[in-house]
């Protein structure tokens, strides 16, 4: 794995109930083929609750070890604590302070236009904390 310090933005390209955090537990399942140790960043304790939740449902037909423990390697949290994750896949918003343990950064940014423009600013922050930032758009990729 690289050590450059990278945040990576995908633009989803509908939004549904739970658009982001299914996507999120996709980036989960192939961090992890990938040999990441992901920890899903909730708002709160109630969005992890059903970020786990979703995480026994989402691929019915295979099993993504996962819980609420630091142990765990896909770690549904409330709260950035130490822990040997290397992927931050943060679902809670802005956040305060660049967290550094991480090597990887995933930022998932909602289809509705009104977000992006926090995406943008989210954007803007992480490169002035020395991080390289990229930019996904999933929709691209389904268009002939």
């Amino acid at each position: 794995m690289s050590t450059e310090r990278r945040v990576d933005f995908y633009q989803l390209a509908a939004d549904g109930p739970q658009a982001r955090e299914r996507y999120a537990c996709r980036l989960a399942e192939k961090a992890l083929r990938n040999g990441y140790r992901t920890l899903l960043l909730a708002r709160d304790d109630s969005h992890a609750a059903e970020l786990d939740a979703l995480l026994w449902s989402f691929a019915p037909e295979g099993f993504l070890p996962h819980g609420r423990d630091t142990a765990d390697p896909v770690c549904v949290a409330s709260a950035l604590a130490d822990s040997d994750h290397n992927l931050l896949v943060n679902l809670a918003g802005d956040l305060a302070a660049a967290p550094g343990q991480f090597t990887r950064i995933a930022e998932i940014v909602p289809a509705d236009p009104a977000a992006r423009d926090g995406a943008r600013a989210a954007y803007r922050r992480w490169q002035q904390r020395g991080y390289t930032v990229h930019y996904h758009d999933l929709g691209q990729a389904r268009r002939p």
